[in-house]
């Protein structure tokens, strides 16, 4: 699984993930006769709700080895449901799916499903200018996405589940990271902070790479 940090992931991020702070996140304005005023909004806002919603990733290779811990990597989704909690906050309950090695399209039922902690934030932080793979530019949201661990487990040596054995810390891992998020369509662009990847003056990813999650 991807960072959230276990997704490039999360919260999922992901991440996951939200949207505000730009041009591109403020409501279309209404024109109103002078007598009637516009409540201000007090729940979730557009920033927030339009990322409200179930995703999924792509089918890719997972830290967990099958049967031992020299065995092949088995294959795996990652699911993530995003709700809005207000205006500038996504609450991202994530879940991984996982296959069998062979399986490259991680269809049919799944050899195991882990559900991790379903407190995982992400904060809006404003917005910026960026590109994605394609070299179309784009309107990014800023975000501090937050992954807590599921905790209760050992963070060493590793652990085996139905058959699955994955790394000690992989129950362990929390974050707290700087990541870029994009809705493109039913596609969630989104890239974390992390030692390999390219940052602004602000910590935030400088563009986008090949990773997204799909509204399902």
């Amino acid at each position: 699984m991807r960072s959230l940090s276990l997704i490039p992931v999360l919260a999922m991020a992901a991440a996951l993930t939200a949207c505000g702070g730009g041009d591109d996140n403020k409501s279309p304005g209404a024109t109103t006769p002078p007598t009637t005023t516009t409540p201000p909004t007090t729940s979730a806002g557009k920033a927030t709700d339009k990322y409200a919603g179930n995703y999924v990733s792509v089918c890719e290779t997972s830290e967990a080895r099958i049967g031992t811990a020299t065995g092949p990597f088995a294959n795996s989704l990652t699911r993530v449901k995003l709700t809005a909690v207000d205006g500038s906050q996504l609450n991202a309950e994530i879940q991984e799916d996982f296959y069998a090695d062979t399986n490259k399209t991680c269809s049919g039922s799944p050899l195991h499903t882990i559900a991790y902690s379903k407190s995982n934030t992400a904060t809006l932080q404003g917005t910026k200018s960026t590109k994605l793979p394609s070299g179309q530019t784009v309107t990014a949201d800023k975000l501090i996405v937050v992954q807590n661990p599921i905790g209760g487990l050992s963070s060493g040596g590793t652990i085996s589940i139905n058959g699955l054995v994955l790394p000690g810390n992989y129950f362990t891992r929390g974050s707290t990271t700087k990541a870029i998020a994009s809705l493109q369509a039913s596609r969630l662009h989104m890239r974390f902070a992390g030692s390999s990847t390219p940052v602004d003056a602000d910590g935030y990813p400088v563009d986008f790479g090949s990773y997204y999650l799909t509204r399902q």
